[in-house]
């Protein structure tokens, strides 16, 4: 009976599995990243992270559906490199003066976030204002952050490329909603760069690894001379 049992959760576990995955796509395949609404979700090859409940809002100067953002595939820079795992989102329709808000939702444990991004601007004195927060599972608004805010980083660009980086105070989080306020001041940016940052795994020491050989040895010993007596 108990064997049947567990064959019943296995089975449910493994049903369950597959409906999670089965929305699930390669980042570097979306070109639009309003489309991953609801049950869609994307990772990126080689990492843990899941992206989901994407949206995209053009808040002031550019019109509703003016603007799209998708995301880049790996020859322009999404994947994994180190304990960083980018997403550069490209953008259409930015340019001269507005703002865009986007947000979205990162699950699988990350430790802290890195911004890039370069304008070009238009005019003298053209540029581009990006900032960034990362908050808790409560989720994010237009105005901030529901709950705890776990970072705030951001930069003008007048031309000259802007990079900021930090890492969570509160170590590693399973959930964190990212929200990017992107000004443009009459120039223009196509392109941004955000890596989220993971934990690093650690080889497991020496020592441990011998102990661990030797209680398997004792192990299979004291089987071998059960099975004797």
């Amino acid at each position: 009976m108990k064997a049947n049992t567990l064959i019943g959760i296995i089975a449910v576990l493994c049903g369950v599995a597959r409906l999670a995955t089965a929305t699930n796509i390669d980042c570097s395949t979306v070109t639009n990243v309003t489309t991953l609404t609801g049950s869609n979700t994307c990772s990126v090859t080689g990492a843990s992270l899941v992206f989901s409940n994407f949206s995209v809002s053009p808040s002031a100067g550019f019109s509703s559906g003016s603007v799209t953002v998708g995301i880049g595939n790996s020859g322009v820079g999404t994947g994994v490199v180190g304990n960083d795992v980018n997403v550069v989102f490209q953008i259409q329709g930015g340019a001269g003066t507005g703002d865009i808000l986007l947000i979205y939702e990162v699950t699988g444990g990350m430790t802290g976030i890195d911004l890039g991004f370069t304008a070009t601007p238009l005019s003298d004195g053209g540029s581009v204002t990006v900032t960034e927060i990362a908050c808790d599972s409560s989720g994010v608004t237009a105005a901030g952050c529901n709950g705890t805010q776990f970072a705030n980083i951001g930069g003008m660009s007048t031309g000259s490329i802007v990079s900021q980086s930090t890492t969570f105070a509160s170590g590693v989080q399973g959930t964190v909603w990212i929200k990017k306020d992107i000004d443009y001041n009459d120039a223009l940016m196509s392109e941004v760069l955000n890596s989220q940052i993971i934990p690093s795994i650690d080889p497991v020491p020496e020592p441990v690894t011998l102990s661990l050989v030797g209680v398997g040895l004792l192990g299979i010993g004291l089987l071998a001379r059960r099975l004797r007596k």
